[in-house]
């Protein structure tokens, strides 16, 4: 009996086992095609993907080279053009032409306070004061905002001082530019631009030795208010200008 039952636990020992083989196939069977099902669902999803990246892509392509043409530059047809093709450069505004154009915009924006543009145009110009296009276009848009934007001086010679602050010579050559202006205008009768350069150099009365170009405003002032007594008359600038310079208009 004992060998019977000995026997007869062995083997329902073997059965057991076979029939938990048996339910893990069977359960591998059931999840298989849903397993399946999830990986085929997870495939087309990112072949789907894939494809719209693709099209995203020529797209941005396509845009990329319709915005070569209209600027001119020809697009390359594989990689390999990269290397073979030269590249356009990419155009940049010389220097002089920046400040310039700063010293136009000048007390135009509200946005920017006034004191902050003439200290950045200030250093602009020191920092860059050996270049011969820099230092040449200066004086010229100086003396061209003197003659050409009269409500702007103010501005311009706030420039100019700032400048002194950093590097003198700079202001030196300008006021005997000016002085020289000055001394034509008078010589031609162009009292216009006499009337600006004597505005410029006033704004700049705190460089100048000595009284600077106060002296001659008042004796301007004082010759015109003369001329006025004596002939009951508004007297004009040149009139005043004349009559210190010796001659009678």
């Amino acid at each position: 009996m004992i060998t019977d039952h000995g026997e007869a636990e062995a083997g329902t020992g073997i059965i057991g086992s076979g029939g938990t083989e048996v339910c893990s196939v069977y359960l591998l069977s059931l999840l298989l095609p849903a397993l399946l099902s999830s990986i085929l669902k997870m495939a087309g999803w990112l072949a789907g993907w894939l494809a719209s990246l693709r099209v995203e892509m020529e797209d941005g392509r396509k845009h990329i080279n319709e915005e070569m043409e209209l600027t001119g530059v020809v697009a390359p047809k594989d990689e390999d053009d990269y290397d073979r093709r030269p590249q356009r450069r990419r155009y940049e505004e010389p220097l002089s032409s920046k400040i310039r154009k700063q010293f136009l915009a000048l007390a135009e924006s509200p946005l920017k306070r006034v004191e902050d543009e003439i200290c950045f145009l200030a250093k602009t110009i020191v920092d860059n004061w050996e270049e011969a296009e820099v230092k040449e276009g200066f004086f010229e848009v100086v003396e061209c905002m003197v003659r050409e934007q009269s409500f702007k001086v103010p501005f311009v010679a706030a420039v100019v001082l700032c400048i002194n602050g950093m590097k003198g010579e700079v202001v030196k050559e300008v006021v005997e530019r000016m002085g020289s202006r000055l001394n034509d205008g008078i010589e031609r009768g162009e009292w216009r631009d006499v009337k600006l350069c004597l505005k410029f150099l006033g704004g700049l009365q705190g460089v100048l030795e000595g009284e600077g170009v106060w002296i001659v405003l008042q004796d301007l002032l004082t010759k015109a208010v003369d001329l006025q007594t004596e002939n009951n008359e508004e007297v004009s600038f040149p009139c005043a200008a004349w009559e210190i310079c010796g001659e009678r208009c």
